[in-house]
């Protein structure tokens, strides 16, 4: 049997530096978990990612005259 827990943090940032719309973007953390059996050749495996749901963007831009956001997966129960 095994298991393994993880964590990522993404500090403040902005989108774009130079002549064009810089957006500012808040930190965020995410969470990620699997468990799992193995045996020989076989294993079988659960794993969840984005356990609690952030919803933050990664990128934002206005370069074709339209706000686009992207943004983080949601996770489960998302």
């Amino acid at each position: 049997m095994f298991w393994q827990a993880g964590a990522q943090h993404i500090g403040d940032s902005v989108s774009a530096t130079g002549n064009i719309i810089a957006y500012d973007q808040p930190g965020y953390t995410t969470y990620d978990a699997a468990i799992g059996l193995a045996k020989d050749k076989w294993n079988a495996q659960i794993f969840g990612q984005n356990l609690t749901s952030v919803n933050s963007s990664t990128g934002t831009s206005a370069g074709q005259f339209v706000q686009t956001e992207t943004v983080t997966r949601r996770g489960w129960p998302g």
